[in-house]
């Protein structure tokens, strides 16, 4: 039984499993109370409580720096296979029905223990047929009967590794090795031939070389006989036709694959002796599986557009004749495109020339709320509207006059106070309005409020006299809004992010205890005067996410110029602003494992930025 310290080769995140088994496969069986046990009771718990996993694969697991399956990682893709890097399904599908699934769940279990109890881990080839058909393939019959014994209680790990143990199935197929010819001894007199002598057929073997994945690059050196009779290799000559992208490369096969699936690649090796003398080993057979590219594997179905709140899948948007460049786009996420889905998020942006001000927003719609895109476009309209109405008449709304005497006298508490309280009036009021317009809307569907969550930040910027900027933002739920390349002591990030009690949660604008106060309603405000800036960015968390892996990150100035130089290596190509925003839209298709949410941005840079 392997001890704790066996282990020791797992880093502290874990290991996918069939990784871990890559590199000791025998120490994860030797303790199966300890590590198989848990993952059999975990499933028949979840069958227990009249559910189905569907997705009990060996892509959801990973091995813990301790050794133990992460059950809560796997518990995360319960009902959910879409979450995976790869959208593995059952190839069969998830059952029509729950004992159909339980079924396959069954399957799907049974090829997970038959990589970690059988001697060698089964072929990808034949961990495909047992999930297509377990008495199909050349392991014990009874060794599935066994599994669901054991999910119902009846049966003991002791009896499943008996299970294991029997013989194969008899309409197994049996090969037999064929016969060696005869072949010549290995002589120093013997001339040199362009056909080399061949070396004893007992030194015929198969190889398996380690996964490859199309379009990565792959390198794997061959491995040579046991027994070289003390020849020199020379070179490994290909019998069968190679994988499109791979070479061999001295001992090597090299390149970047270019199609998927399993390949049997024929080979032997070239041999040189002392005196000469050119020999050949026999036929090596290289058993070479290469995966597709996760990308590959993302459908992209269009969304219906005949639902009444149907929205294009992408969206790009910016301002003409004004000072900044101001330009944004919309991408609906991989995981919304893979089923035909909506796109939840929308943006805004609207420059009032009168004064002058730019509003910008951007909004995200919670996917579990079936009318979150309605949502978030009506967030998103409503708040410009207040703004152009509240800001375009200077004599209702006196904000640009207060941010001028507070430019001249940047310490003066009184007029910092009304400053503030102007911003309270400005931005609540557009906020409270965008909710009462979202209530209206589920009134009229006989609905609620929380089947249009949605989060919003909304950000002003005005120029002052002395060639400085205003900046003012207001923010709900996650994503985040930076100000790039400001001089030191002003602040970046301009947004504070929520989150809720579990990860993966926020705060929505629907949600009306985030804004019962007047201090909720106030912490969200953030203002300052810029003298100079790169430009400004307003993104949903589908940008954020996968950009800033912690909220130290997201807060880091240099962070946040490294994303701004990549969308300004993105858009500097174009022509115009309309162009830039379709550069945008393509970028935003880029891949980020395990971050498939929709995507939105504006970006706003002054001239020469």
């Amino acid at each position: 039984m392997p001890s704790e310290n066996s282990f020791t080769k797992i880093p502290k995140e874990g290991l996918p499993l069939q990784e871990f088994l890559r590199i000791d496969h025998r120490m994860f069986a030797g303790d199966p109370e300890r590590h198989i046990k848990p993952l059999v009771d975990y499933l028949a718990q979840v069958h227990n409580s009249g559910e189905t996993h569907g997705a009990i694969l060996p892509g959801c697991m990973v091995v813990s720096g301790t050794g133990e399956i992460d059950l809560a990682l796997l518990n995360s893709h319960r009902g959910h296979p879409e979450k995976l890097e790869l959208p593995v399904y059952y190839p069969e599908g998830s059952g029509s029905d729950t004992a159909e699934s339980i079924a396959r769940d069954l399957k799907a279990l049974a090829a997970v223990l038959h990589l970690i109890v059988a001697d060698q881990p089964p072929s990808r080839r034949d961990r495909r047929l047992l999930a297509e058909n377990p008495a199909s393939n050349s392991w014990p019959v009874d060794f599935i009967q066994t599994i669901d014994k054991m999910l119902k209680g009846n049966s003991t790990l002791a009896e499943l590794a008996k299970s294991l143990s029997g013989s194969p199935p008899p309409e197994t197929p049996k090969t037999t090795a064929p016969t060696p010819e005869p072949t010549p001894e290995l002589s120093a007199e013997e001339p040199v031939e362009s056909n080399p002598v061949k070396l004893p057929t007992s030194e015929v073997s198969a190889v398996r070389l380690a996964n490859a994945m199309v379009g990565r690059e792959f390198s794997c050196e061959i491995p040579l006989p046991e027994r070289m009779l003390g020849l020199e290799f020379q070179q490994i000559e290909a019998l069968t036709d190679i994988p499109a992208g791979l070479v061999l490369n001295g001992k090597s096969l090299i390149g970047i694959p270019e199609t998927s699936g399993d390949f049997d690649i024929r080979i032997r090796l070239l041999l040189l002796g002392s005196s000469g003398h050119n020999y050949a080993t026999p036929e090596i057979l290289l058993s070479l599986t290469i995966n597709p590219d996760p990308r590959s594997l993302w459908k992209n179905l269009p969304s219906a557009e005949d639902d009444p709140f149907w929205k294009p899948d992408s969206a790009g948007e910016w301002l003409s004749d004004c000072p900044l460049a101001v330009v944004g786009a919309s991408l609906r996420g991989r995981s919304h495109a893979h089923v035909g889905g909506f796109r939840d998020d929308d943006l805004a942006m609207d420059w009032i020339e009168d004064g002058p001000w730019y509003s910008l927003t951007v909004a995200d719609g919670a996917g579990s709320s079936r009318f979150s895109r309605r949502g978030s476009q009506i967030a998103c309209k409503t708040v410009k509207s207040h703004l152009r109405g509240s800001l375009s008449t200077p004599s209702d709304n006196p904000l640009a006059a207060l941010v001028s005497e507070w430019v001249s006298e940047p310490n003066d508490p009184a007029l910092k106070s009304r400053l503030i309280t102007a911003l309270y009036t400005l931005f609540g009021q557009a906020v409270f309005e965008a909710r009462n317009a979202i209530d209206k809307e589920a009134a009229l569907l006989k609905s609620v409020a929380r089947d249009f969550h949605t989060t919003l930040i909304t950000s002003l910027v005005h120029p002052v006299a002395n060639g400085s900027w205003f900046i003012a933002t207001f923010s709900i739920g996650d994503g985040a809004a930076a100000v790039v390349g400001a001089p030191g002591g002003t602040p970046c990030l301009l947004t504070r992010p929520d989150g809720g009690e579990f990860a993966g949660q926020t705060v929505f604008l629907t949600m009306k205890e985030a804004l019962a106060t007047t201090e909720a309603v106030m912490g969200r405000i953030s203002f300052h005067i810029v003298s100079d800036f790169k430009g400004l960015l307003l993104v949903t968390d589908g940008i954020s996410d996968p950009r800033f892996d912690s909220d130290e990150a997201l807060a880091d100035p240099a962070s946040w110029d490294l994303l701004w130089n990549e969308i300004l290596a993105v858009i500097s190509p174009s022509t115009n602003l309309e162009e830039a925003s379709s550069a945008l839209v393509d970028w935003m298709g880029f891949h980020s494992p395990g971050h498939h949410d929709d995507r939105t941005l504006i970006l706003a840079k002054p001239s020469g930025a």
